[in-house]
């Protein structure tokens, strides 16, 4: 909500007058969750359960799956005839350069949760 929005902009703005501006700099404080495994069995199990996670392969370009805990998880689901198979892939912005999929975490947990779908 409103709350969590503000307070990662104040995060954000008193980050932004201490992190260095080079590229590396940024890269290491906007990925500092994914260098924290242990940061998505957290984030899951507050969240509200009911979704499980896991990393993505590289065959399917990384990242992270998100499902219901009801439902098949990508080893299953990937095998599953395309009538059967719902799937959502999320691409958040970064360029390539900021950023990674666990910064987007809630986003992705919520979408799975909201749809139903198996989400990469």
């Amino acid at each position: 909500g409103d709350t969590r929005m503000g307070a990662i902009e104040r995060l954000m703005r008193l980050s932004a007058a201490v992190v260095p501006r080079t590229l590396r700099a940024l890269q290491l404080a906007t990925d500092v969750t994914k260098r924290l495994p242990l940061l998505r069995k957290i984030h899951l199990a507050l969240s509200g359960g009911g979704v499980e996670a896991c990393d993505a392969q590289e065959e399917v370009g990384g990242g992270e799956w998100f499902w219901l805990s009801r439902l098949p998880g990508p080893a299953e689901a990937l095998h599953q005839s395309m009538e059967e198979r719902k799937l959502v892939m999320y691409i958040h912005g970064g360029a390539f350069v900021l950023c990674s999929p666990a910064t987007h975490r809630a986003i992705t947990c919520n979408i799975a949760r909201a749809t139903g779908a198996l989400v990469l």
